[in-house]
């Protein structure tokens, strides 16, 4: 490993069922990470809107409320940036459907995607290593407070 590169601070991997009553924990996990990473109360509230909209739209749509599913959620900080990699083990998602049309952006069900685009600098579908589910990526560059002053390295 090269001293001279940053590497990444995960916070935190978790692997949580796919239940909407699961939505709450999910919800106070990246509370947890961005009190870590010393984000903004603004950056924590924005970027828990945007996993949970992720999260809502996996076990709704990934996994039809089918409650044996799995979300692995992995939170790092990188560069300037929290980086959040969402997985499922549901079917494939076609990454079109982060491009909302103009009518599913004034319907209920295309608001949730939009949020998160508006929300998030990046938005994307990784690629999966053994081709079983999905991966979204979002990252944010968040206001840094005392952790960028007292973690130089």
């Amino acid at each position: 490993m090269n001293a001279d590169i940053p590497q990444p601070q995960v916070y935190r991997r978790s692997q949580i069922p796919a239940r909407a009553d699961q939505l709450k924990s999910i919800r106070e996990l990246v509370n947890r990470a961005c009190a870590a990473f010393a984000c903004t109360a603004r950056d924590t509230h924005d970027i828990i809107i945007a996993v949970d909209e992720s999260c809502q739209n996996i076990v709704r749509y990934a996994y039809n409320d089918n409650e044996s599913g799995i979300i692995d959620i992995d939170i790092q900080y990188h560069d300037s940036s929290i980086e959040i990699r969402i997985r499922d083990y549901a079917k494939k998602v076609d990454p079109a459907i982060l491009v909302p049309t103009e009518k599913e952006k004034l319907s209920p069900g295309g608001l949730g995607i939009l949020l998160i685009q508006k929300i998030m600098d990046v938005v994307k579908y990784l690629p999966v290593p053994d081709n079983t589910g999905n991966i979204l990526f979002l990252s944010k560059k968040i206001n840094k407070g005392i952790y960028e002053l007292y973690n130089t390295d």
